[in-house]
């Protein structure tokens, strides 16, 4: 993971703790949940455009740290299980990434070349940062928070910590 990445991801980390080292809630206290909703809406509109591809936004999840996908959705208008296109938000630090590993879509251009700098540029332009997810799931956690008693010994990586439930 590259340094200004790893000392922004740590630095999302310390405001999310409380006194006691725990977590303070699965957002930080300044989280706009309305505006975020708003501008990821806006990233579906735009998308829908670039991508010639029908997409929703999810927002309903809880428990988790983050607060929402935009997914692929099929012909009956329901969002796909496992969709070729899908970007999960974090609550924090207006990060956004790709849902699934690149493996499992296998290198298809939905996270490559012209297709990935669309999807950059849409959400740059929106206020979110885009991430890469393999990389942050392939990255062990070593934030402040006290892991080793929230995972009773399983690997905790920077992707559970800002886009895995809670």
């Amino acid at each position: 993971m590259e340094n200004a990445l790893h000392l922004r991801l740590k630095a999302l980390d310390l405001q999310g703790r409380n006194s006691d080292g725990w977590l303070s809630g699965d957002s930080p206290e300044n989280f706009d949940f309305r505006d975020a909703v708003r501008r990821a809406q806006q990233c579906v509109v735009e998308l829908e455009s670039k991508l010639d591809m029908k997409l929703c936004l999810v927002d309903n999840y809880q428990d988790a740290f983050f607060w929402g996908e935009i997914r692929e959705v099929r012909g009956d208008g329901e969002s796909k299980d496992a969709p070729f296109l899908a970007i999960r938000f974090s609550s924090w630090g207006q990060l956004a990434s790709h849902c699934a590993t690149t493996s499992i879509v296998e290198g298809e251009a939905a996270y490559e070349g012209k297709v990935l700098a669309e999807i950059r540029d849409v959400l740059n332009r929106h206020g979110f940062l885009w991430v890469d997810g393999d990389v942050l799931r392939g990255a062990v956690y070593d934030g402040f928070l006290p892991v080793e008693k929230m995972t009773q010994g399983a690997t905790f990586t920077w992707w559970d910590r800002f886009f895995e439930y809670d």
